[in-house]
């Protein structure tokens, strides 16, 4: 993977665009002291060297109605973890996957709208997919920080 150099310049638009990605170019210009043209030109060049992969909107899903935010912790047969991660990514409930190192080979984000949700997905769907030979759920109680950069 290619290592991409960004400039203070850089740093500050995708400071700004990730506060708030609905600023305009000449927004973005005015809080940084350069020219629109200059902003316009620094986010297409994020955008094609793919440091900005999209522009999106952050959800209160607490106020969406997902009460349960859940890490699923799962130790899967490296035989079976092409497998698993395919049948994982068909979860609805499954926001995030990712491939580890250390005690767990794999974790996922999840997201319920009650704890029964959340029981159901274990029992029903989680204990039953072949290859996995341990799980654990935790429940988050509080988000301290979430940031992307």
């Amino acid at each position: 993977m290619e290592l991409i150099e960004l400039d203070e310049l850089d740093l500050k638009v995708i400071g700004l665009l990730q506060t708030n990605s609905r600023l305009s170019s000449t927004t973005i210009a005015r809080k940084v002291g350069v020219s629109t043209p200059t902003i316009i030109r620094k986010i297409e060049r994020l955008e094609s060297m793919k440091v900005i992969g999209k522009f999106t909107v952050m959800l209160d899903h607490h106020k969406l109605g997902y009460k349960v935010d859940a890490r699923v912790a799962m130790n899967v047969r490296p035989s079976e973890l092409r497998k698993v991660e395919s049948l994982l990514k068909k979860e609805d409930c499954l926001y995030e996957i990712w491939h580890m190192s250390g005690a767990h080979n794999l974790i996922a984000g999840a997201r319920f709208k009650e704890v029964e949700g959340l029981q159901k997905f274990i029992i029903e769907r989680l204990s039953k997919l072949p290859g996995i030979q341990a799980y654990e759920v935790s429940i988050v109680l509080k988000v301290i920080r979430s940031n992307s950069i």
